[in-house]
């Protein structure tokens, strides 16, 4: 999680940004006075327990499950547009890319894929559905991913504070995004 750039900030050019957190066994003794157990690893794989993550840092990671291991370096875009291509190149395992990037292809294209509602005619899509448990009203929902997952050029992050599933709602406002995105 790390590695990709959870639990610290992107470097974009903005005031106050917040790093979010990956917690760990030193963490949670000194937060919580317990010890780190399996099921902590288990439910952090799943993207659960005290992990916390910013829509910014989600895009770079599926930017990074696109591009085959690059990070970019986020920034605001400027008048007139300036290119900056400030980044980290990760060394990925290929055939463990290869294989989370054919599950994110399935999660969208295929009839029991949780994002199904996202997919698109004669565009493949990539991506990972998620909700985020919340103490009081619907969980937030996620959508997260790139396309066309072939060649990607777009990736993506939808949030939607108290939005339900991340599979309803927020799979449908990238559905429609991505309509958008290719009719520019």
């Amino acid at each position: 999680a790390r590695m990709f750039g959870l639990g610290k900030a992107t470097g974009i050019d903005l005031p106050r940004e917040v790093s979010g957190l990956v917690p760990d066994a030193e963490w949670m003794r000194r937060k919580l006075k317990l010890e780190w157990q399996e099921g902590d690893t288990l439910s952090l794989t799943l993207g659960q327990s005290a992990l916390e993550t910013t829509p910014l840092q989600m895009g770079l990671l599926f930017s990074a499950i696109a591009s085959g291991g690059w990070v970019p370096t986020p920034h605001l875009l400027m008048d007139p547009p300036v290119r900056v291509r400030k980044g980290t190149q990760l060394r990925l395992n290929a055939s463990a890319l290869a294989t989370v990037k054919e599950g994110l292809e399935r999660v969208v294209n295929t009839d029991t894929g949780t994002g199904r509602l996202a997919r698109l005619p004669n565009t493949r899509v990539a991506a990972k559905t998620g909700t985020a448990q919340v103490s009081r009203g619907l969980p937030h929902a996620w959508f997260c991913g790139y396309a066309p997952a072939e060649s990607p050029k777009y990736s993506f992050v939808i949030f939607l504070e108290h939005g339900g599933k991340g599979g309803l709602h927020a799979a449908r406002v990238a559905s429609g995004l991505l309509v958008l995105m290719k009719e520019m």
